[in-house]
């Protein structure tokens, strides 16, 4: 009985994993649009008159995204794109009841754009459905951009890119021109993933060019078309960043003070998909402040993270634990449990891929001086393994470690604090 009732089991174990495998395996239809390549100067203006977009593939048959994820969309919107050797090039045309009567509800930059009748490109350059960009403007010209991971999205890029808006009768236009040296992407590739998300304010509906179920995000990596180039795209030099700053203080009570401060921000390019963050006695300043929220409750409020320096491939270790209980949370990184900023002496992150399913995330802060005298050591390392077609298992191993005083010589709870887990998510294709 015994022996019947283990092989029933692991004949039902083997069935389940055959039907995980098979769901996993699925593929969505994706559709596909031609990139040509062009030799003729384009002037940004949100007109295609230039005879180059004239032999350009267009695209349309934009579907539902909310509040149904099925049928046609009430009003259709038309993209074409092209690219030379310094730009990607994007044009779309979005029909409407009355273009002197839009929602509009920002001209600032980067305010959250799916509030305002809108447009918006996805692009996953590596084709590897976990990390990419958002580019967009609104119907006025506001413009947003951000990173995408994997189903969220973060407006903190502010690259420099270039766009303009048009407004006709029943319409309105966008034209696009993005800088290949703002993005990363392996060299030779000439299939990337792309899709395009269309905010309808009139009907307040959301729609895309390639399906994107309701239950995921708009800009989510695994349910890009593809944006085929006439030839690989020339990747553009090493991409690296060196933001250095210079700041000085002068007072006078009396007795007079100044003093002068200085730091450096950097980002290399490992390779196409594996970045080194360095940063030197951090300053921040140039940060965009936290909006002001009231707080009633006992509890402390999770405010996005904003500073360059953690935002990029942050999902993979924001996304950790639920809602209620994070292992790591960068925003903890350089104040005190009472909330007063600690200064940072230096940090290191290492993010990206070693492989085409395998994610790390390195990340290694040195704070100053606590108020008792200590220094602060903040670490953590989170390995993300892809398995199936869009499930993934996770470990991570997290140290918040004191150092310098009298409790940190102490081998106690005070000293250190240490969370290590493992996480398996599992995506239907449904």
């Amino acid at each position: 009985m015994r022996h019947f009732t283990f092989n029933l089991l692991l004949s039902l174990l083997g069935q389940l994993f055959i039907t995980l495998t098979a769901l996993g395996q699925a593929q969505t239809s994706q559709k596909m649009i031609q990139i040509i390549k062009t030799t003729e100067a384009i002037v940004v203006d949100g007109a295609d008159d230039e005879k180059a977009w004239r032999n350009a593939m267009q695209t349309d048959n934009f579907i539902n995204k909310w509040p149904l994820d099925t049928g046609a969309a009430v009003l259709q919107t038309e993209v074409k794109l092209m690219y030379d050797e310094k730009y990607l090039y994007v044009f779309a045309k979005m029909y409407v009841k009355d273009a002197g009567n839009l929602v509009i509800q920002s001209l600032q930059r980067d305010v959250n754009p799916y509030y305002s009748e809108g447009f918006s490109i996805v692009l996953d350059p590596s084709n590897k459905k976990a990390s990419g960009f958002t580019f967009g403007v609104n119907a006025s010209g506001a413009q947003f951009d951000g990173i995408v991971q994997v189903n969220s999205d973060s407006f903190e890029m502010d690259s420099k890119w270039y766009s303009a808006t048009k407004r006709y009768k029943n319409y309105w236009t966008a034209e696009m021109a993005i800088p290949f040296k703002s993005l990363r992407f392996p060299q030779n590739i000439t299939e990337w993933g792309i899709n395009f998300i269309r905010n309808d304010m009139a009907n307040n509906c959301f729609s895309t060019w390639n399906r994107v179920p309701l239950a995921y995000f708009g800009a989510n990596l695994g349910f890009l078309g593809k944006g085929i180039f006439e030839s690989a795209p020339v990747k553009p030099g090493t991409n690296n960043t060196f933001l250095p700053y210079l700041n000085a203080n002068a007072a006078n009570y009396n007795t007079g003070n100044s003093h002068v401060t200085a730091g450096l921000d950097a980002k290399l390019a490992l390779n196409s998909s594996l970045n080194l963050d360095v940063t030197l006695n951090p300053d921040f300043s140039q940060v965009e402040v936290d909006q002001q929220v009231i707080n009633l409750t006992q509890y402390d409020i999770l405010l996005p993270e904003k500073r360059s320096f953690f935002l990029e491939n942050s999902d993979i270790y924001t996304n950790l634990g639920s809602t209620n209980i994070r292992p790591f949370i960068s925003r903890k990184v350089g104040l005190t449990d009472s909330g007063l900023a600690v200064p940072l002496i230096a940090g290191l992150r290492l993010n990206g891929y070693l492989d085409p399913k395998t994610r790390i995330e390195v990340i290694d802060v040195q704070s100053g001086r606590l108020q008792n005298d200590a220094l602060q050591n903040y670490y953590t390392t989170v390995i993300e393994r892809q398995i199936l077609q869009r499930s993934n298992i996770t470990a991570y191993i997290t140290d918040e470690e004191s150092s310098g005083n009298s409790i940190s010589g102490q081998n106690s709870i005070a000293k250190y604090n240490r969370v290590a887990g493992t996480e398996f998510i599992l995506s239907l294709f449904n």
